[in-house]
Formats: structure tokens, sequence, C-alpha cells
């Protein structure tokens, strides 16, 4: 499935995201992710690579680093 721009899923409290056309329930994270798995022809629609550009840290809330961490 894909959505972009107009056609964005819906945020429903009880059912979760909605396909915006038909109100079909979308899977979880870890659901599509089990279709993807089962499925041995599938692709990726989209890949994406760090290289080694990127230094990924993490940042505690209220510590000294947070603020330049965060571009505040």
């Amino acid at each position: 499935m894909r959505f972009d721009g107009d056609h964005l899923p819906v945020w429903d409290e009880e059912a979760g995201y909605l396909d915006p056309a038909t109100g079909e329930v979308l899977p979880t994270w870890e659901k599509a992710l089990d279709q993807f798995d089962a499925d041995e022809d599938a692709k990726p629609f989209h890949v994406i690579r760090f290289g080694e550009q990127v230094d990924v840290q993490g940042v505690l809330a209220g510590t000294s680093d947070t603020d330049s961490a965060s571009g505040i």
C-alpha cells in the first residue's frame, strides 16, 4: 500500500489506522513485516542507507547535550 499527499491513513481511536479511501483497517508494523517476510518475492519500495557521515547518538532529556543535539 502507498499513501502520500492528501491520501494519508486516518487514525481511529478504536481500530487504529484506516485506509482513507476504503476505511479498511491497516496492519500494524509487526503484521506488515510478517506479511513481507512470508512473501519470498517481496521487495521494499524504498531503501535508505546511512553512510559514514551519520553519527547516531542517544540523547537523554535534561542533560547538558540535549539542546545542542536537538538543534535548540
